[in-house]
């Protein structure tokens, strides 16, 4: 999501997944080129999931989603959040009957994954406005997944810091 090349939040995942020994398949959001629902798309997929036929396309991240082992999610920290296709990507996985339902008024998650990694990176300081990791954190705990773990990396556009070292310094702190 970065123009011009050099995307600080890419290095950052890719560092992350450069260690991990189990094999993983990626999804770059940016070059799918995804919107938020419309009217038509909502309508039908919620017709769809009515019909409890999870067969169509629509129906494709919300099964990635579900079905993964573990989730590494990065995005950098634009105007309080993240890039809007994120949203739209996230707004595809909420599907009743694949990555939560209902159960006696309580949402109950249905996502294999125990684990979710969020990356970010800010030119400023995030603080206490952390609202992209928060909704991430709350789509986690609808999904079912338990431990939630972020990284980030801010400041790095401040005159007189040093991105490099943030970035490096970031990484140390990453989990494997």
């Amino acid at each position: 999501m970065h123009v011009g090349g050099g995307s600080r939040t890419e290095e950052l995942v890719d560092y992350y997944l450069s260690n991990k020994k189990e094999n993983y398949e990626t999804i770059d959001i940016s070059d799918v080129r995804l919107s938020g629902l419309d009217v038509s798309e909502l309508d039908r997929r919620n017709k769809l999931e009515e019909a409890g036929d999870f067969s169509d396309e629509i129906f494709r991240y919300a099964k990635m989603m579900a079905e993964a082992e573990e989730i590494v999610m990065a995005a950098p920290y634009w105007d309080l959040s993240y890039p809007a296709v994120l949203k739209a990507f996230i707004e595809r996985t909420f599907v009743r009957g694949i990555t939560f339902k209902y159960d006696d008024n309580r949402q109950l998650g249905l996502c294999k994954a125990e684990k979710l990694i969020f990356i970010t990176t800010a030119g400023g300081f995030i603080g206490e406005n952390n609202y992209s990791g928060a909704y991430i954190k709350g789509v986690s705990e609808i999904f079912g997944i338990k431990k939630i773990k972020q990284y980030q990396a801010e400041g790095l556009d401040i005159i007189g810091n040093d991105a490099k070292k943030i970035l490096k310094d970031s990484k140390a702190t990453m989990k494997i």
